[in-house]
């Protein structure tokens, strides 16, 4: 449980799995939903206060005359749970009836990266361990073929992206050995106040079953190699801070009234980006990415074009303290433009169909299945977006782009080698199902 800096002699071993061609590196998402994780009990529930956007689409519903379920993705609150259920995204991750309906099943932000050693054996690097990394682990990992845990990326000190550190215990026991856990100090400081006992065994209790783990604080703006996988970080805005002084005491001179604080001064909160062998680009969550870091990022690429991105979107339009939207992802992805672009970190009640076909919309190829129950909400999804203020500003520039952008699910596999990406076959290191 000691801390240390990355080892050195990783680069050797990067060096020599290169040389023997073992240079495909392997991409798996094992969560792809928000903090809260989808689908949302209280929708599946159906609590008497609906979240806003459920909200939003019950108002129209409640004014429109034509209230056929075909024309409102299959709602009918006069049917048997769950088509009465009113959240479409929650409604789809239960009923079978809908295609692909299990897609929208999202776990906590995560992912397995995969590189071949010098012997042709896969290490696996994870990438966050949030509060579904348990549950996610083992829906995937035995359809993934993964035994075995190298190493851990943690992105930032959020419950979504470190909570689960203590489902590690049992890989440690099991593999004989602890798995080193990289992150900021900032991260580490919070993880050492959530989980005292997995720093300092001496603040354990209980049975004294605790996961061995070899934190290795990294800085903010660093490159280090870990199982042959080159990682440079990309340091974004995940948010704020707001930090005030609080008003002091009164003043002996004029008792009873205090000194006034001073004002809340904004500090971001840093959220790790990561860029992987120059192949895959991490902007997990994100709120807004510095000037600095546009220039490590192209630093990193060294002007070859990313095969795969993976970024933050939070809701189609409107925007969030902490979080990106999908217009605004868009910015991020058109200034990139890599060979494709996968969205991550969606909520509800969009459901997949309809992340679907907004990227599908930026090359004009959407609208094409209007027997699609949701064809009528999500065309109005779509002009909605195009129609916003923001959206004016890449709009141009997106039709001309014509990029590839699709939202990731849970399950996803892809393999990229040589700058050439592709997704591997269900079985063949993607997995899904209604059965998952």
């Amino acid at each position: 449980m000691a801390t240390s800096d990355p080892s050195p002699s990783a680069s050797a071993s990067a060096t020599a799995a290169a040389a023997a061609g073992n240079t495909a590196l392997r991409l798996h998402f094992v969560g792809t939903g928000t903090s809260t994780a989808l689908p949302v009990a209280p929708c599946l529930a159906e609590v008497d206060k609906p979240s806003r956007d459920v909200g939003f689409f019950l108002d129209d519903y409640k004014a429109s005359e034509d209230k056929a379920p075909a024309h409102w993705a299959g709602y009918d609150p006069s049917a048997a749970w769950p088509a009465s259920v009113a959240c479409s995204s929650c409604r789809a991750a239960v009923d079978r009836r809908v295609a692909s309906g299990w897609k929208n099943r999202r776990g906590n932000p995560g992912l397995v990266l995969r590189k071949r050693d010098t012997g042709g054996q896969w290490r696996n690097v994870v990438v966050d361990v949030g509060k579904t990394f348990r549950e996610q682990s083992c829906k995937l990992f035995p359809r993934w073929g993964i035994k075995r845990i190298d190493a851990v990326l943690i992105t930032h000190g959020h419950a979504d992206a470190y909570n689960g550190l203590d489902d590690l215990r049992e890989w440690c026991n099991r593999q004989g050995s602890g798995i080193p856990v990289y992150l900021s100090k900032a991260t580490f400081e919070t993880v050492a106040a959530s989980f005292p006992y997995l720093v300092d065994k001496t603040k354990a209790t209980g049975g004294h079953d605790l996961p061995t783990l070899e934190f290795k604080i990294i800085d903010d703006e660093s490159e280090f190699v870990v199982e042959g996988i080159t990682v440079t970080t990309l340091p974004v805005h995940h948010g704020r801070y707001f930090n005030a002084t609080p008003a002091a005491a009164p003043a002996p001179s004029a008792p009873g009234t205090p000194v006034p604080g001073t004002p809340a001064q904004p500090t971001p909160f840093i959220c790790l980006g990561y860029v992987f062998d120059r192949s895959i680009v991490l902007l997990s969550d994100v709120s807004s990415v510095p000037d600095q870091t546009w220039k490590r990022l192209e630093a990193a690429l060294d002007g070859e074009q990313l095969p795969v991105l993976i970024v933050d979107a939070l809701w189609p339009w409107r925007p969030h303290a902490s979080h990106v939207s999908w217009i605004q992802a868009m910015e991020i992805a058109l200034r990139i433009k890599a060979s494709i672009t996968y969205v991550l970190g969606m909520t509800h009640p969009t459901t997949h169909w309809q992340w679907e076909e907004l990227g599908r919309s930026i090359r004009g190829e959407d609208g094409r299945e209007p027997e699609h129950d949701t064809h009528r909400l999500t065309q109005k999804l779509i002009s909605e977006v195009w129609a916003h203020e923001d959206m004016g500003k890449i709009a141009d520039g997106l039709r001309e782009w014509k990029g590839v952008v699709e939202p990731a699910f849970d399950g996803l596999g892809l393999e990229i080698d040589h700058g050439q990406y592709h997704v591997l076959a269900d079985g063949q290191g993607s997995t899904g199902g209604w059965d998952l």
